[in-house]
């Protein structure tokens, strides 16, 4: 690996962690759900490094939009 692909993988790796440390360890939050999320995120990133998704890239981004709005939708409903 050369150094800036280093650098690229250190950004955002550290972009996640602090990421993770402001919203994820908020009292109000579920720590353990955003700790698990954070995990997931960074395992099933790492496998879509190592794997040829490029065919899949649309179907991928469109279910990652959905897996979003539903997310917050149900969290949004929860509040109210």
């Amino acid at each position: 690996m050369n150094r800036h692909a280093t650098r690229w993988l250190v950004t955002r790796i550290g972009a996640g962690i602090f990421l993770f440390l402001i919203i994820g360890v908020d009292p109000r939050a579920d720590v353990l759900a955003h700790f698990g999320g954070f995990f997931f995120g960074l395992g099933l990133g790492a496998v879509g490094a190592l794997l040829s998704w490029n065919r899949w890239d649309s179907q991928l981004g469109i279910a990652y939009v959905t897996l979003v709005i539903v997310a917050w939708g149900q969290t949004l409903l929860r509040i109210q």
